[in-house]
């Protein structure tokens, strides 16, 4: 299966409405990374979760992925995310999706 696709929200100097969808729990989610990226995680749920960004391989095949913890009732930002490490898409791991739902916002 695919991962489900995040809807980018586009930052403006007069505001912009931002877009929270739920997560994919199973398949996971992915955006096109513009290198001026921002992913905010909102975890409503009673516990915490981890949120995994997974990188792509180095010239000698090694990773760095990052991990953030979020808190049950927290938001978290994290980003930007440099196209030499995480690649032409942003690709993301949720340990769980109950309750929790996500927004990318592109500077």
């Amino acid at each position: 299966m695919a991962r489900t696709q995040l809807t980018i929200t586009d930052s403006e100097l007069s505001g912009a409405d931002v877009v929270f969808d739920s997560v994919d729990g199973t398949e996971g989610n992915v955006f096109p990374n513009s290198n001026n990226d921002y992913l905010f995680v909102k975890n409503d749920d009673a516990s915490s979760i981890d949120v995994t960004v997974l990188s792509v391989p180095c010239s000698h095949g090694r990773t760095q992925d990052e991990v953030k913890s979020v808190a049950a009732g927290a938001t978290a930002v994290l980003g930007p995310f440099p196209r030499a490490l995480f690649g032409e898409n942003v690709a993301v791991d949720f340990s769980s999706a109950t309750s929790v739902t996500a927004a990318v916002v592109r500077r």
